[in-house]
């Protein structure tokens, strides 16, 4: 499958993770500069949904909240897509690592 990380700026994408050398420490992986895909804001924590969003046909998502913003990217079928919906009355703990997999 694919691992998608968001640092600050980029997202990233590695295709085909499960194929890829294990190693004992972050020497010697792979280059985080070869794998940026877009320039985009999505949040403190990610999760990856298959839905038809768009129209025709299912295409894989990645919905992370950002504050009172909860921003949507399409990473596959098409290039990289985003959109963003405000939220209101959010718990606070929706900004922080896990928040994403408070929601169904």
């Amino acid at each position: 499958g694919n691992y998608y990380s968001w640092g600050g700026k980029m997202l990233r994408k590695i295709s085909k993770v499960q194929n890829l050398k294990a190693y004992a420490s972050r020497r010697g992986i792979l280059d985080s500069r070869k794998n940026a895909i877009a320039k985009l804001k999505v949040g403190a924590d990610m999760a990856a949904i298959n839905a038809n969003l768009e129209g025709p046909g299912a295409k894989t998502y990645l919905v992370g909240l950002r504050g009172q913003t909860a921003n949507i990217v399409r990473v596959s079928g098409g290039p990289v897509k985003q959109w963003s919906l405000r939220a209101k009355g959010l718990d606070k703990a929706c900004n922080q690592w896990g928040s994403a997999w408070s929601f169904k």
